[in-house]
């Protein structure tokens, strides 16, 4: 199939497929640029070229929409975007596990102080509560499940949670130690780190909690302070994140038509959901920095770092959508409010009101601290 003999080269899957792939990725970088100058995340770039190439904009348009991105080809995207999410994931309560959040605790100078660390950990308990809430929600919604399915599924998350802890994470440790001594543990790590993850996602989408939410789980049992571990992540985030994980903000992008707020009760609605979200956010930081004596002001910055969204929130939006646990216009106003909070906190928090250490010395930590861990 070619140009020369009258064909469409775009009829051909593979040929769309890279095509597609060239223009999520370079749009994406394209548009980083002007928006990294403003300090906003990378995902925020991408999230925005997924919306211009969605229906909101090239993508209203039929001739576009039939040739590049037919619906029949969206298949592809989404089995790598999910790909993606799933290795993403998996590395899960590493500072580059949340790339929106790392990126603000580095800008503000803070991301190896007590703070850093604490806004970590709670983002972390954050995800883990709204992962099961979105899985009971899941199962509530199905026509087919009973509400005593529901109840399954909060007791079953607590339990997974107890065998990865008591199981997995020591068997994951004890083939970490092995890699120092053992060549086959050494050369086979990645291939039987991720087959213990992927039977740890099998566990999970069983008992009806999402294969990512146990990949999440993974992630957050899984040691992180070997030099194996640290190889482990560097061989994987070098696809998820330069190829993988673009693509699943841009195909979360393509889903979401700023058409559907055309009414202004849509417009009012998500103005207060945004005011909500950041008002309930900001008095938590207060309330939290009071418990464990924190200053008001660091408190501010928790509350505002909590602002932040990042892939987790965009995973569990997207299952939501695809379980018709929302509609289209509640995923729009919801997309529309991770945007604005997380370019509105970008903004504050890379001001000189709450910076708190150098950026470039934040910098040099995150480039020793891989050295000091062995890599």
């Amino acid at each position: 199939m070619s140009i020369f003999g009258g064909d469409n080269s775009l009829k051909d899957a593979t040929a769309l497929f890279l095509l597609q792939l060239l223009l999520i990725l370079g749009g994406g970088a394209l548009l980083a640029v002007p928006l990294g100058r403003l300090r906003l995340p990378k995902v925020i770039s991408e999230i925005l070229f997924g919306v211009v190439l969605g229906p909101t904009c090239l993508g209203g348009i039929d001739s576009f929409r039939e040739n590049v991105f037919p619906p029949e080809s969206l298949s592809y995207l989404n089995a790598t975007a999910w790909t993606g999410s799933l290795s993403n994931l998996k590395h899960q309560i590493l500072p580059t596990a949340f790339p929106v959040l790392a990126r603000l605790l580095s800008e503000i100078g803070i991301m190896y102080t007590p703070l850093g660390e604490f806004a970590i950990g709670v983002a972390a308990v954050d995800d883990v509560l709204l992962w099961v809430l979105s899985a009971a929600a899941n199962s509530l919604a199905n026509p087919s499940a009973s509400k005593l399915d529901s109840l399954y599924v909060l007791l079953c998350t607590p339990a997974l949670i107890l065998v990865l802890y008591f199981v997995f994470r020591p068997l994951m440790m004890w083939l970490t130690a092995q890699t120092s001594r053992s060549g086959w543990a050494r050369d086979n790590y990645l291939m039987v780190t991720l087959c213990l993850v992927l039977v740890v996602g099998c566990s999970a989408q069983i008992v009806g909690v999402n294969y990512v939410f146990g990949a999440f789980l993974a992630g957050l049992v899984l040691p992180h302070d070997s030099p194996a571990s640290a190889k482990l992540r560097t061989s994987l985030e070098g696809v998820s994140t330069i190829l993988m994980l673009p693509v699943f903000f841009a195909t979360s992008g393509l889903k979401t038509n700023f058409r559907l707020m055309a009414t202004g009760e849509i417009w009012a609605l998500s103005v207060l959901m945004i005011v909500a979200a950041t008002m309930g956010k900001t008095f938590f930081g207060l309330v939290s920095s009071k418990i464990a004596h924190l200053s008001v002001q660091d408190g501010l910055r928790l509350g505002l770092l909590m602002n932040s969204r990042g892939i987790v929130q965009i995973v569990v939006l997207n299952l939501a959508l695809n379980a018709n646990v929302i509609t289209s216009t509640i995923f729009v106003i919801m997309v529309f409010l991770i945007l604005m909070t997380t370019v509105l906190t970008s903004i504050l928090l890379t001001s000189n009101t709450f910076r708190v250490g150098d950026p470039a010395t934040a910098e040099m930590h995150e480039k020793i601290e891989p050295l000091r861990d062995g890599v």
